[in-house]
């Protein structure tokens, strides 16, 4: 598979392209800051399980949208790239 790494204009029909694209993951884990330890060289992550998961989805949240980008912020000086699968 070969890509194909553009940058693209900040415009309205740009952020829609990225709203296409699901942001949504499933928690079932995070890492939560282990005992201190000098010997191991400090701090450890320790991963553990969530219960219940759940859907985090920043785009269902009110104005966080990428369409709603340009309404709520200055985008004119953003770079925004986009990949493209060069497949077909």
């Amino acid at each position: 598979m070969s890509l194909t790494i553009v940058e693209e204009p900040p415009h309205a029909a740009t952020f829609a392209a990225y709203k296409s694209v699901s942001i949504a993951f499933q928690v079932e884990s995070r890492f939560r800051l282990g005992p201190f330890d000098a010997e191991a060289g400090g701090f450890s992550l320790v991963l553990e399980p969530v219960t219940p998961s759940y859907t985090k989805d920043y785009d269902t949240k009110v104005g966080d949208s990428p369409t709603d980008w340009g309404n709520r912020r200055d985008t004119s000086r953003w770079g925004v790239l986009a990949a493209y699968d060069d497949f077909f």
